[in-house]
């Protein structure tokens, strides 16, 4: 698997001129340092997309202390525990999202597909096993 700092296997781009995507400056720093419970730091976004470590050093400046990485995918699930095991500061949450899981039941792989999460989730880094937060998209 690529390094997290090196995404080039699983990276997800925004598509250009979709929306402004320069960066905008940092705010003061929290009072009380806390962690971001739900990240996805594989999306590479912005002007100049940044490295996994580049965005950690940049959240830690505005009072992030640390973030929880949220795969949805194995790919994202791989590359959350990775990053995890890589950096001190990150967490994993592996996961194979609902909207995710048709697609794999419809290929015959839904069953390999949580078996590769039950693998990550054991990880000593893993923290989490499934979509947390409520998606009030659908």
């Amino acid at each position: 698997m690529t390094p997290p700092d090196d995404p080039s296997q699983y990276v997800r781009h925004r598509e250009k001129g979709s929306r402004d995507v320069t960066y905008p400056p940092l705010p003061e720093p929290l009072a009380v340092p806390v962690y971001d419970n739900h990240c996805h730091l594989e999306i590479q976004d912005g002007d100049e997309p940044l490295t996994l470590a580049e965005q950690l050093e940049r959240a830690a400046r505005a009072g992030i202390a640390g973030v929880v990485q949220a795969g949805g995918d194995i790919d994202s699930s791989r590359w959350s525990a990775d990053a995890a095991a890589s950096h001190p500061r990150v967490l994993a949450a592996v996961a194979i999202h609902p909207n995710e899981a048709p697609a794999y039941a419809a290929a015959g792989r839904l069953d390999e597909a949580i078996e590769v999460i039950d693998e990550l989730a054991a990880q000593p880094r893993g923290r989490a096993i499934g979509e947390k937060g409520l998606d009030f998209f659908r």
